[in-house]
């Protein structure tokens, strides 16, 4: 029989300082792998939702070559009288619009305000994040839509009545005035000018509460950083600072989401006619917002 040594044997454990090192040594692995593993996993949302907001932008297109060129509404204001005689008024984005050209429809809700669903929503907000991250005066949009692009509609069935509303900066309103039906075919560079773009809420002074954006004008309302567009805003990718776009031409890309991008030196724009009036503008803004800007208006008087 073979004795073993009771020293020898206590050299075949751990001592507790080693221990403690393995368990350190486990733990700043885990710390260094966690952020990487949360960033890929954000980097999935973001990437399904590139892919949903360029399913959107076709819809806009498939929308447009269905009623010859014209572009739908961003905002709908509709009354018409029930099967039972009653008159009902309410609104419909553009999400919900689009939505029932394409023949899906969204989860009912409560205000009929009913929420997204598939293609039209972020996959980054969960159901229980509509409320507060996703909400407008209006119901419930996730990528909102360029302002200068689309209009406001305003129909009532019971009297034949339709008023439309179109944002544009004076003197180019002149070529482009009210009331016009915002169409594809004037959109000179549909590969630049945005069409839906990921949706920012912020907080409302006046109304003390968050508020989602029903569309987008100028590049201090994309940028998650606060300044003269509205303090406390949140995205829905802010991690990755960026907002996922779709474009006029139907592709889709990510833009970054800083003021660095957007809010660069601004540049003075004079419009086409002889009036003299110029607009401070930032060149990103006229690049992917101000479609009825050109480049070249830019004046160094």
């Amino acid at each position: 029989m073979r004795f073993v040594h009771r020293r020898q044997l206590g050299r075949c454990a751990f001592t507790l300082i080693e221990l403690l090192v393995v368990i350190a040594i486990i733990a700043l692995l885990i710390a260094l792998v966690l952020p990487a593993v949360g960033k890929a996993r954000a980097m999935g949302r973001a990437t399904k939702c590139l892919s949903n907001v360029r399913q959107q932008g076709l819809a806009v297109m498939s929308y447009a070559m269905d009623f010859r060129d014209a572009l739908p509404p961003k905002l709908l204001w509709l009354t018409r009288a029930s099967p039972t005689g009653d008159i009902d008024s309410g609104a419909r984005q553009i999400n919900s619009i689009l939505a029932a050209h394409e023949g899906t429809t969204f989860l009912a809700r409560a205000a009929n305000h009913p929420q997204p669903t598939g293609a039209w929503r972020c996959p980054d907000l969960p159901f229980d994040q509509d409320d507060f991250r996703a909400w407008t005066h209006d119901g419930i949009l996730h990528h909102a839509p360029n302002a200068w692009a689309f209009n406001t509609v305003y129909q009532d069935e019971t009297r034949g009545t339709l008023r439309l509303l179109s944002d544009s900066l004076p003197p180019w309103d002149r070529r482009y005035g009210l009331p016009a039906w915002r169409r594809l075919d004037a959109i000179v560079r549909t590969d630049r000018i945005v069409s839906l773009m990921d949706n920012v809420s912020a907080m409302v002074p006046s109304h003390g509460h968050a508020d989602a954006r029903t569309d987008y004008q100028f590049g201090c309302q994309v940028v998650r950083d606060d300044n003269e567009c509205g303090t406390q805003k949140v995205g829905s990718h802010d991690s990755l600072r960026l907002r996922n776009a779709v474009f006029f031409d139907g592709h889709a890309s990510s833009l970054p989401s800083t003021d660095a991008y957007w809010m660069d030196v601004p540049r003075s724009y004079r419009g086409p006619t002889d009036s003299g009036a110029t607009w401070m503008l930032h060149p990103r803004e006229v690049d992917h917002l101000l479609w009825f800007v050109d480049p070249q208006d830019f004046t160094e008087d």
